[in-house]
């Protein structure tokens, strides 16, 4: 909570945001017979796999503000690791008119994802579904056997992460240069393990210095 109140927000988005926190918390005890799995903020419904996944995706973006820089009217900025897409409603609801490019490499939850951007109709939003490494090509995503869209799946192989999904990979630069961008004001990246290899990749291609801004 300390993060919000220092927040860059008016006192009405602040407050707007504790309140949409405490109707998660008051939800999340009856989640198990109601299965309720959307929430509502920012004037989204946002649709997960449950409740208290929810809920941390939650406190990691509205209410810690991991996401929130200053950036310009319409900036670009890429969601790496989109999941289902709480960063990528985040920053149409900080900036309505900014560019995002989403990736997510799971099937599971690349369909989620599509589906919160297409239910709130959020222009200027495009998904690629794949890895972004420095190369094309496939490789194996680590997914949970029973937990769809953990949030612990990786392309590396861990506990309780023992189910492979083949999955498309391409360059972060590629993608970037497909969509015609010159530039980039925000990167968040979290993907899980494989941060170096587009680090190495915009070394490569000289997009490292484009991208004004980076959480990772």
């Amino acid at each position: 909570i300390s993060s919000l109140l220092k927040a860059p927000l008016t006192t009405r988005r602040k407050l707007l945001v504790l309140w949409w926190y405490l109707c998660i918390l008051v939800a999340l005890p009856l989640s198990p017979l109601t299965r309720q799995r959307r929430i509502y903020c920012g004037g989204f419904v946002i649709e997960g796999f449950d409740l208290a996944t929810l809920r941390f995706l939650y406190e990691e973006t509205f209410l810690r503000q991991e996401y929130n820089v200053q950036l310009g009217k319409a900036p670009y900025c890429i969601d790496a690791g989109a999941n289902i897409g709480i960063a990528t409603l985040f920053i149409k609801w900080l900036y309505p008119d900014a560019h995002v490019l989403a990736i997510e490499p799971d099937p599971a939850t690349v369909a989620l994802l599509r589906k919160n951007i297409e239910r709130n109709k959020l222009t200027n939003v495009t998904v690629f579904h794949g890895a972004i490494s420095d190369s094309a090509g496939h490789l194996s995503l680590y997914i949970h056997p029973t937990k769809p869209g953990s949030l612990k799946m990786s392309t590396f192989a861990r506990k309780g992460m023992t189910v492979p999904v083949q999955v498309p990979t391409e360059r972060l630069s590629t993608l970037l240069e497909q969509a015609g961008w010159s530039h980039v004001d925000l990167a968040k990246i979290d993907i899980e393990g494989a941060e170096w290899q587009v680090l190495r990749d915009l070394t490569e291609s000289d997009w490292l210095t484009k991208v004004r801004q980076y959480v990772i």
